[in-house]
């Protein structure tokens, strides 16, 4: 939604932006005034839209607009503009499935630990959003602004003399610890709305997910965790793609499903409208379950981003329903018969909402059905859809196509899919099952959802006014990849962008998705990071795959290219096939089990096979059945083992720390593996150096010395709580871990906690390889969980002293 503004716009906001900041020269020989402010001190720490203070900013057009639409009941127009006129509440999602271990110990740390002393420090309460089940998402109703240390808008802090943090220590802690979580993965900083749309597709385990615009991606890490999530005993049989047109965006979007470590994630570049609907010969491609939450005015998010009131105005919408269109229709090509659409934007303009809505079923006809969405977030406050509304162009309003001046027709964006259909018609679609959240009600941000079933096969997409047949010939072989929909003029070539009526803003700041609450860096750094590292490494890729110039390890590792051809700048990614003489070493050093693990699903992104990943048989095979190379793969796969550069060991290969988890709680691996009490990890976690096997507990030395070989293995801890204790402690990695066979201790309930750690050993000793950051988290954990160790911990005298005096430390 709102992913991107145009070139004119984005200059004239650039000025705007410049000329409001007052910005002075200090005349004569300034330059080197001792007056002058420094580096520091001119450079803002923080965005400019935290400082706008909506309650001074009108705009008319936006007023009167939104009354003459009736868009809010009678009776509640002034609840709802003070609300979108206030700040909007800082909100999170813990991830993970509400039955893992890790995620309810950190639930359960944060209520003890921070909702009572914030509380008490802002007079604001933190606690769980009604309307989501199990007490995994929640809201602190404070603003960014205020959190990050800024305070209100009308009331902004000043900073103290000598630099110190002038926040009560309470607001302090809490915001490091939404910042640690987030950085980990625990938790995912994201506005409440933006939460509807995956819960309203109930995805399973075994569905094919598409998530058609999917940067900058909280949205797919919800879908990923569905799937992943529901299917704790055993691999999901589904998979997600997750598609994205701004190939910046898209590693985001990579940084984003990264934080799950999930086998089951593909992440694609295409424009939405054009996705590939096959993939070569007789493969279909088809989906159960469809997530279109397509670009959009944004006007929803002026609680989060309030500089977008001076911009408003209602043409927007008239530059890009087409486009909102023609995405829900490809999208609906796409779907299996039986399976489910969610169309969703963060509008409230009833010609990007509703009128989608019934030109799709107009289209489509009994083929296509609406669902009742409310079923599945029945806590959620709605207020109804509208069932009739006009069109407003050339300062006038107007009801009808037909009552619409040639001009009009002729000289601007209006379309007859814009107006609102007879009144029996539009009865009989039950408007009344989509979902508009104002924002007045539940304290939110303003959201439109629909959820559709598709009844029966529909014809290829084809919009009035569009080049459908042409559009569905390049999607089905021959895409001009150019044709982007979240370029620079943030709608692509879908039917212009600047015509008479003037250009049509789409704002890149206002993200229900709330992505951009993240502190620090933003997603513009990210994404210059990100790209620089993933270009560098995919161009390489590329520039070596000519097999007269590949180095020598491509004779030695790499049997044949899976997926990819060698694209311009080397931007998506190659799938190369191992051979299977190293696919054996690997599975004779760490006992694959084959069963499990087929070693064809061990696969390498480039000739030097540096790193290896796994991906799910679902992928593999929707992969192979590619064989022209239709879907742009930018990234898929977990990383589970990478080259150590050491010499002389049986295995080339160690393992990776952010797939080892996947690996161990599945049992895919079946050497190499060391159990260990929570002692010895905490000894690790705390030296964070090479520590002698005799230091260890007599059991973990024994294994180190008799059970591995020199090299890389995994330690594996396993802890249960107690009947009747109660766990706590602030997570670290999401747990997605499936019980291993082994039984817990008599009188002990299981609770799938596994903390598995990269280890290196070597010369009679052993060394972590996990991020310095991880493991800081892991000993905060292991330090306050209400776990206890098992019975080989306390069966060891040594042992417990050193627990002992870990804790203390």
């Amino acid at each position: 939604m709102g992913k991107g503004r145009s070139r004119n716009g984005q200059e004239a906001y650039r000025k705007e932006r410049l000329a409001g900041k007052g910005k002075t020269t200090g005349g004569e020989g300034s330059g080197a005034d001792a007056d002058a402010p420094s580096a520091a001190q001119a450079r803002p720490a923080y965005r400019s839209a935290d400082r706008v203070d909506a309650r001074t900013i009108s705009n008319h057009l936006w007023s009167s607009y939104y009354k003459e639409q009736k868009v809010v009941p009678e009776g509640e127009w002034e609840a709802f503009e003070e609300t979108m006129r206030s700040t909007l509440p800082v909100s999170f999602r813990l991830t993970g499935s509400s039955s893992d271990a890790t995620v309810s110990a950190l639930r359960a740390y944060m209520k003890e630990t921070h909702a009572a002393s914030v509380l008490s420090a802002s007079g604001r309460k933190l606690e769980p959003i009604a309307w989501y089940p199990h007490e995994m998402a929640w809201r602190f109703d404070v603003s960014r602004a205020e959190l990050r240390g800024k305070g209100p808008p009308d009331k902004p802090l000043e900073p103290s003399p000598d630099g110190s943090d002038t926040r009560d220590p309470a607001l302090v802690r809490f915001h490091q610890f939404l910042k640690r979580e987030g950085d980990l993965g625990s938790l995912s900083r994201q506005e409440e709305v933006s939460m509807i749309p995956p819960l309203v597709l109930a995805v399973e385990p075994h569905h094919a997910v598409l998530d058609m615009c999917a940067a900058p991606g909280s949205k797919t890490q919800q879908l990923i965790e569905a799937l992943d999530s529901a299917s704790l005993d055993g691999a999901p049989a589904g998979f997600v793609i997750a598609n994205d047109a701004d190939l910046r965006r898209c590693r985001l979007l990579i940084h984003q499903c990264a934080r799950l470590a999930s086998a089951h994630v593909v992440v694609t570049h295409h424009d939405a409208q054009l996705f590939p609907s096959r993939l070569g010969g007789s493969a279909a491609l088809r989906f159960d379950r469809v997530l279109c939450d397509v670009p959009c005015s944004s006007d929803g998010t002026l609680r989060k981003a309030p500089d977008m009131w001076r911009r408003w105005h209602d043409k927007m919408a008239h530059g890009i329903h087409r486009l909102q269109l023609m995405i829900a229709c490809r999208g609906i090509e796409l779907l299996n018969v039986g399976g489910r659409l969610v169309y969703s934007t963060c509008s409230l303009n009833p010609i990007e909402d509703e009128a989608v809505v019934c030109a799709l079923l107009a289209k489509y006809g009994d083929k296509l059905r609406l669902a009742d969405a409310a079923q599945h977030v029945p806590l959620l406050k709605r207020s109804p859809a509208l069932s009739t509304w006009r069109v407003r162009a050339g300062g006038a309003w107007h009801s009808t196509w037909d009552a619409l001046p040639d001009e009009l027709k002729q000289g601007s964006r209006i379309r007859p899919s814009m107006f609102a259909p007879e009144p029996s018609v539009v009865e009989s679609y039950n408007l009344d099952l989509c979902l508009r959240v104002l924002p007045h009600n539940q304290n939110t941000g303003g959201f439109f959802v629909a959820l559709f079933e598709k009844l029966g096969e529909v014809e290829g997409a084809r919009v009035e006014g569009g080049d459908g047949a042409g559009a569905r010939a390049r999607a089905d072989g021959d895409a001009d990849e150019t044709n982007m929909v979240g370029d620079a003029d943030g709608v692509g070539d879908a039917d212009g962008v600047g015509d008479a009526d003037g250009p049509p803003e789409v704002d890149a700041v206002a993200h229900a998705d709330g992505d951009g609450d993240g502190d620090g860096d933003g997603d513009a750094r990210k994404a210059r990071k990100l790209d620089a590292g993933c270009s560098a490494r995919a161009g390489a890729a590329h520039a070596c795959a000519d097999g007269a110039r590949a180095p020598k390890p491509v004779r030695d590792c790499v049997e044949r290219v899976l997926h990819g051809t060698g694209c311009i700048g080397g931007q998506y990614d190659k799938l190369f096939e191992l051979k299977a003489e190293v696919l054996l070493r690997l599975q004779r050093f760490y006992g694959i089990d084959t069963q499990r693990l087929p070693l064809e699903q061990l696969v390498s992104r480039s000739p030097t096979s540096k790193s290896i990943y796994f991906v799910s048989d679902a992928i593999l095979r929707m992969l192979k059945a590619d064989v022209q190379t239709k879907l742009s793969v930018v990234n898929t796969g977990i990383r589970v083992l990478e080259l150590s550069g050491m010499k002389g060991l049986d295995c080339e290969y160690r393992l990776c720390q952010e797939g080892l988890r996947t690996l161990v709680s599945r049992e895919l691996i079946t050497r190499q593996v060391v159990r260990a009490p929570v002692s010895d990890l905490l000894l690790l976690y705390q030296k964070r150096s090479a520590v002698r096997v005799d230091e260890f507990t007599p059991e973990t030395a024994r294994q180190l010395l008799h059970e591995t070989k020199a090299g890389c293995f995994a330690l594996v801890s396993e802890m249960y709580e107690a009947a009747g204790d109660a766990a706590g402690g602030p997570g670290s990695t999401p747990v997605r871990a499936h019980a291993p066979a082994s039984a817990p201790p008599a009188g002990e309930k299981r609770r799938h906690l596994l903390v598995c750690s990269a280890m290196w050993s070597t010369r009679g000793a052993a060394e972590i390889l996990v991020p310095k950051a991880e493991s800081n988290a892991a000993l905060i954990w292991l330090g306050s969980t209400g776990y206890r160790a098992t019975s080989a911990d306390q069966s060891n005298a040594a042992s417990k002293e050193r627990a002992a005096a870990a804790a203390r430390a």
